[in-house]
Formats: C-alpha cells, sequence, structure tokens
C-alpha cells in the first residue's frame, strides 16, 4: 500500500545523507559562489518533502498514493490550516530557521579537495540510487508518475471470456442513457445515510467499552446481513463504488468529474436508476461539494439537488469554530426538516446524506455527551457520531418520518490504519467491515450471508421493488441467490473467504500464458481485472470535448435572442450549461465570470463560473488559473444590474466593464486573441471569429 514501514528507516537516513553529500561534491568540483544559498534552498525542500511525508503517512497510515494526489487542491491545504495552525507554523519556521543556519555556517567550511570531491559524490550517487525507493522525493515522483499513467489495456474477448468465468465481474453494462426503470405502484422512498469512517470494529473495542452502544444496539437489530465487506478507502470512492456497483477508477485527478465531462459519465449508477423510475433525489453533506469531485459526480449520476456547505452559508449557517464543514447536529437538524418537505410532495424520493463528525481528527459537539474527558479526541468524536444516529433515527419515529420508507445506514470507509488509529484500535484496524443496516416494511429477506460496499446499489433498488434493467460490473443484489464466489476484491487487498488477502502487484510473472483464474486470484490476472474495470469506465465516459476546427460546427452565441445567457458549442456539444461553481452545475443565465480553459490540442479541460462577487478576490482566479496548465483561456463576462465599478482581473491583465458583456480569448503568455462585446455576438458571423483565431494555433488543427 506504499506505507512507511519502520524497517527503512536506516535506509531513508542514508539516502537523505546521500543528496547532502552528492552537494558536496557538486560544490568542491565546481566551487560556486552561490552554493551555499541554494544549498539551503534544497534543504529546506527536504525537509519540507519530509515533513508532508510523515504528516500524510500519519493522517492516513500511507505516503503519497493515489488519495494524496485526489486531495491535493486548495481545499486541503484550508482543511490542514484549520486543524494543524501550530505544526504548519512550526514547519514553516523551522525551515527559515534552517535556510539561515546553513548559509551561516557553510560559508565557514572549507571545501574538499577536488578528488575528494569526486569520490564523495561518486559514493553518495551509489547511496541515493540503492535506497532511492525508500526517499519521500522517490516516492513523491512514482506516486505522481503512476497518478497520470495512461492506461493502454484493450478488453478483448479473450480476456473477458477469462475475467467472467469467475463470477466475480460482468462487463456488459448498457450506457446509463438505455436503462429503463419503473417504479412499484405504491413506490417507497429511501434515506440514504453514509457515516464517516465507521466500521463495525468500532462497536468490539475491548479498551473503549461502550464507544458505540446505539450503533451496536442499531445492528443487533436491523443488520441486514452478517459480514458487509468495505470496497473503499476514501469518502469519494466509497460513494462512487457504493452508487455504480464497481471498483471506480481515479485516473486524472480530483476535478477529473468536473462539468459533466468526467469520468464514466455514461455509468449508470443508483441515482441514474432511481432517476429513470421517476424519484426526486437530494444529497444532504457537511463537507463542501467540490471537495474530491463530489458534487460532480452526484449531479451527473441523477441527482437534482446538492447541499453542501457552499448552500448551508447560502441559507446562514456557519462553520461552528474549530470545526470542519456544517455540524452534524445541524446536518441531522436539517435532514428532518427536508424529509417532511418530500414527503409533502406528489413523487417518492432518494435523501442520501453523509456525516462528518468522525473524519480524522475528529469533532466533538456540544450536543453529544463525552465519553471520556481524558480520552483521545477521536474517541470523543466516535462516541458522539453514535449519540447523534441514536437521536436522529429516534426523531424519524416520533415523527412517522419512516413510514413507506426504507432506511439504510453504512459508512464510506473504515478509519485510516494510520500510527494513531494503531494506538487507539491496534489490530482491528485492518478489520474491513462495514455497517449495513436496512429499516422498512414489508421488506424481501436476504439470500446472501456476505457482500460488499459495491453491492449496494442493486440491493437497495431491490429493496425498493424497482424493476430495472441496469447492470453492475461487480456489485450483485443481496436479496438474490449469491451468483459469485466467496470473493471480494478492493484496490489494496481482496476478503477471501472472510480473510484479508494481500496480493503484490510486483508478483507478476508476464511471461507465464494467462490460463484459466483460479480464487485466490494470482497477481497478474487481479491486475488484468483491475484494468479492466479501467477500460469499461472508459468506455462509458463522454469523450473530451475538443475544438473542430475542419467541421465548422462550433458555434458562439449571446445576446438578446439568446434569454437563458448564451450558447457555446465546442465539438457539437453544448458547453453552458456544464459549468459549475463549487461542486454545483450552473445555469448560464447567472451574472457573473464564465471560464473555460482550452489545452494545445484544442481539448476543453473544464468549465468554471466565478460569480462577480467572488472576483474581487483576485487569488481565487489566481489559484485557478495555476493549476489549469492550459494553452489557451476563454472568459465569458456577463455582468449584473447592480455592476456599477470596473473589476481588473490581474492573472490576465484584463479589466470587466460593468455595463457590457465580454467575450476574452487570451493565451498563456497573456496575449488577448480577441476581445469583443458580447451584444455583437447575435450576428453568426462573429462566432467564427473565436475558432479562425484560434484553430491556427492549435497543435492538431
Amino acid at each position: 500500500m506504499g506505507g512507511y514501514r519502520s524497517s527503512a528507516h536506516l535506509f531513508t537516513a542514508l539516502a537523505t545523507l546521500a543528496i547532502a553529500g552528492s552537494l558536496a561534491g557538486a560544490q568542491g568540483l565546481l566551487r560556486l559562489r552561490v552554493f551555499w544559498i541554494v544549498l539551503a534552498l534544497v534543504v529546506s525542500l527536504l525537509v519540507f518533502l519530509r515533513l508532508l511525508f510523515f504528516g500524510v503517512v500519519h493522517f492516513s497510515g500511507a505516503g503519497f498514493t493515489d488519495e494524496f494526489f485526489l486531495h491535493l487542491e486548495w481545499q486541503s491545504v484550508v482543511i490542514a490550516w484549520k486543524e494543524y495552525p501550530a505544526l504548519v507554523i512550526g514547519g514553516l519556521m523551522g525551515m527559515c530557521v534552517l535556510v539561515i543556519v546553513v548559509v551561516m555556517t557553510g560559508r565557514r567550511l572549507a571545501l574538499p579537495s577536488r578528488p575528494t570531491s569526486m569520490i564523495l559524490l561518486l559514493i553518495s550517487l551509489v547511496l541515493m540510487s540503492t535506497g532511492r525507493e525508500q526517499l519521500p522525493e522517490w516516492q513523491l515522483f512514482d506516486g505522481w508518475r503512476n497518478w497520470h499513467q495512461q492506461e493502454i489495456m484493450v478488453l478483448d474477448d479473450e480476456t473477458r471470456e477469462r475475467l467472467e468465468a469467475t463470477g466475480l465481474v460482468e462487463f456488459d453494462i448498457p450506457n446509463k442513457s438505455r436503462v429503463r426503470a419503473r417504479h412499484p405502484e405504491e413506490p417507497k422512498n429511501l434515506i440514504l445515510l453514509y457515516l464517516e469512517s465507521i466500521g463495525t470494529n468500532l462497536t468490539e473495542q475491548p479498551d473503549w467499552p461502550g464507544l458505540m452502544p446505539g450503533l451496536e444496539r442499531i445492528q443487533a437489530e436491523h443488520s441486514f446481513i452478517d459480514t458487509f465487506w468495505t470496497s473503499s478507502y476514501i469518502t469519494i470512492e466509497g460513494l462512487t463504488n457504493s452508487q455504480c456497483g464497481t471498483l471506480f477508477p481515479f485516473a486524472r485527478g480530483s476535478e477529473s468529474m468536473a462539468g459533466g465531462s468526467g469520468l464514466a459519465e455514461q455509468l449508470p449508477c443508483l441515482g441514474d436508476v432511481l432517476g429513470a423510475a421517476g424519484y426526486h433525489q437530494v444529497y444532504l453533506g457537511g463537507a463542501g461539494m467540490s471537495f474530491a469531485g463530489k458534487g460532480d459526480f452526484l449531479a451527473a449520476h441523477g441527482f437534482d439537488e446538492l447541499k453542501g456547505m457552499e448552500h448551508w452559508r447560502e441559507i446562514g449557517l456557519e462553520q461552528r469554530p474549530g470545526k470542519w464543514g456544517l455540524s452534524d447536529p445541524e446536518l441531522f437538524d436539517q435532514s428532518i426538516a427536508e424529509i417532511e418537505r418530500l414527503r409533502a410532495e406528489d413523487r417518492p424520493f432518494n435523501l442520501t446524506m453523509l456525516t462528518i463528525g468522525a473524519h480524522v481528527p475528529g469533532y466533538v459537539y456540544r450536543e453529544c455527551d463525552g465519553y471520556d474527558d481524558d480520552a483521545p479526541r477521536f474517541i470523543n468524536a466516535i462516541a458522539c457520531t453514535d449519540q447523534l444516529l441514536t437521536e436522529w433515527l429516534s426523531q424519524l419515529r416520533e415523527r412517522d418520518l419512516l413510514r413507506n420508507t426504507v432506511l439504510v445506514i453504512t459508512a464510506d470507509h473504515h478509519v485510516f490504519p494510520s500510527p494513531e488509529m494503531r494506538e487507539l484500535f491496534g489490530d482491528s484496524v485492518h478489520d474491513r467491515r462495514l455497517p449495513f443496516i436496512v429499516i422498512g416494511e414489508d421488506l424481501p429477506e436476504p439470500e446472501a450471508s456476505e457482500g460488499a460496499l459495491y453491492d449496494l446499489a442493486p440491493t437497495v433498488l431491490d429493496l425498493l421493488g424497482i424493476e430495472h434493467d441496469a447492470a453492475f460490473a461487480l456489485g450483485r443484489s443481496l436479496v438474490r441467490k449469491p451468483s459469485r464466489p466467496d470473493y471480494f476484491i478492493k484496490r489494496y487487498a481482496d476478503i477471501y473467504q472472510g480473510q484479508r488477502h494481500e496480493i503484490n502487484p510486483l508478483d507478476c510473472d508476464e511471461s507465464e500464458s494467462p490460463g484459466n483464474p483460479t480464487l485466490p486470484l494470482d497477481p497478474c490476472t487481479r491486475g488484468e481485472l483491475l484494468g479492466s474495470l479501467n477500460v469499461l469506465a472508459r468506455s462509458l465516459s463522454d469523450p473530451p470535448d475538443r475544438i473542430a476546427c475542419h467541421d465548422g460546427q462550433e458555434r458562439l452565441v449571446a445576446g438578446e435572442e439568446i434569454e437563458d445567457g448564451f450558447e457555446l458549442v465546442i465539438g457539437g456539444v453544448e458547453q453552458s450549461g456544464r459549468f459549475v461553481y463549487q461542486g454545483r452545475p450552473i445555469a448560464p443565465d447567472r451574472s457573473g465570470l464564465y471560464l473555460l480553459p482550452i489545452d494545445s490540442s484544442g481539448e476543453v479541460i473544464h468549465r468554471r463560473f466565478f460569480p462577480e462577487d467572488v472576483l474581487t478576490d483576485d487569488g481565487s482566479i489566481a489559484n485557478a488559473v495555476a493549476a489549469d496548465d492550459a494553452a489557451f483561456h476563454l472568459l465569458l463576462w456577463r455582468p449584473s444590474a447592480e455592476s456599477s465599478q470596473e473589476l481588473q482581473l490581474d492573472p490576465f491583465g484584463i479589466s470587466l466593464p460593468p455595463e457590457n458583456g465580454l467575450l476574452v480569448v487570451v493565451d498563456r503568455n497573456g496575449e488577448k486573441l480577441v476581445r469583443e462585446p458580447l451584444a455583437e455576438m447575435t450576428d453568426p458571423r462573429f462566432s467564427g471569429v473565436v475558432w479562425s483565431t484560434l484553430c491556427p494555433k492549435l497543435n492538431d488543427s
């Protein structure tokens, strides 16, 4: 899993010393005057990477894995600052002191002779090469390379047949647009609750007796099956895998699902099937909807309303001091009001929600009685989650809100196997069981005794009595007779006959001819299966929109004749309704700045929207532009009727007039290729100006 192991301390220390030795050897040969300044900066960078690496390991139990890059966004930095300000300040101050010490003392040191410097340089390079895999720098590079590596595997018929013969996977998945579904004559509503980081192991802690008595009692009364394995490691993975019945690949970054152009848009998921059956679907969460692409994923898969921290701020609910996002007590209160609203409507609904209190490092709210004042913060947070869950369920029953409703309670993932969690819970951090609680009337009985998180979608559809023709790659309905072996595949390790089964992908010998797969899967077959799931997801992904310079289909129209904003067609695909702000899709009639970055081949990278009041903070624009790595930016400015002063956009070196809309196309060097008022775009000939300007500059035009 790429976790840090104590046995590697010596190799890490030697390789780190080798980096310093190689620099000293190089200076002994080159005798540069600015060497000590360069050395100070390099040493500071090395220290920063080690602090970052050990911080990530302490937080998640792993180093620079896919999860690190998935959450490598500005909101993660904000959270880190709020939770660990002393550590951040201390680290920065320590690095500054280190720079000063290195520069001041280094100038007084005598340099080794050139022969000695050559020997030192060679020895250091050998040590660096030998121990490079233990270096945080190497792990960061290797993780980044794996994160951006593009799969080239093609799912041929022979591979497909061999993998389907295991009974574990189904590749005949229809495009969601072809899915047909209908609810029964008396449809049931769905309330689906994901508890943050709650595994069943937390109810069985001898060192912390009575930690979650409420959940323990609810499980004893309403647990749907005996064992429900996780198939996820982080929150967005728990949502996608459970909603879509597969292991969702994350190959392009945390915003790869933004703006409706992301990974596996056409993969049928729970929300898509319920949407086809006529359900109104609402998501409630305490965190921001843009975090890790959560809002973009849900918006692309059937949800009608997304209510995260952005929404709560709009209605006057603020983040409590020292807490992250909307507090769980307020989230549960809002859910009660939301359920009452939805029950008053004349259609079935799906209310899905995710708590936040048990997110590391844990949040304790004033509404809870503490487990123990002397207990660690996370222990009290877990106990608080249990109390809030119990009270919420009591309110649902007292208000008769569970009538004609199926309530499902599970978790997004288990606790991270970090050093802190190991200290609190011992070896049980490797217990991969999650709760799977089902409460409702006249529900079918389970036919299976064991399942996994990716079984949630097909199981819930059967519990609701939905007739549909959707299929899921890994997910199977636990209401039906089991059709697969006792084997559950995950990204890092599998479950075979109730036991965690570690598989090292490096043990795959590709020279051996593939035979009929047997369980447990060998490393090569398992790699084929995971790669094939990636291929399936990409086959059900919309291709990236790209400027079609040769067919003349591109169009840009705005003005009085477009009542709902503007029309922007790229690659034959309408773009105007696909801009997002804070994880939510934005209608093209809103006032503000529409930002569309385009790469050197003409491919649309994503679509971002910035409200007018946000534009006064150039930092948000600058951060977005810096992260785009775009060859061109197309900007559409639509001022509001209240606009009274000119706005400056320093990242682009342009001003936005308060009275008129504006189109600007600027390249990465700041050259303005187009700058025209939106009012003139009622003339179709004007649209050609944009594409005739851009197309000659594109690599693949």
